[in-house]
């Protein structure tokens, strides 16, 4: 291989590598803090009263008017076989959760 190409394949090689580290410390930084050790939330203060906590709440409708969805929801699980069910794919029908 001419020396020309394993300089192109080293710089490209290079450049990748960079660009992964570069992504690494990006996702780094947008995480930083996240699960750290503080001991001060965001509603307030380390010793403030925090909020009571929000009973489980089940979906009953999904609106994305940008694409015009705009359907009730229907509860699903799991099939007898252990696989997920689906909601019914006629047109107009409800979408599952």
């Amino acid at each position: 291989m001419p020396a020309g190409r394993d300089r192109r394949k080293a710089r490209r090689l290079w450049v990748g590598a960079g660009m992964v580290l570069v992504a690494a410390a990006l996702t780094a930084l947008a995480f930083a803090g996240h699960g750290g050790t503080s001991t001060a939330s965001a509603a307030g203060p380390a010793g403030a009263a925090q909020p009571a906590a929000m009973t489980r709440s089940v979906p009953e409708r999904i609106e994305i008017p940008s694409i015009g969805v705009d359907s009730k929801i229907v509860p699903l699980g799991l099939a007898a076989d252990g696989t997920a069910k689906v909601p019914p794919i006629a047109a107009d029908s409800p979408a599952g959760w």
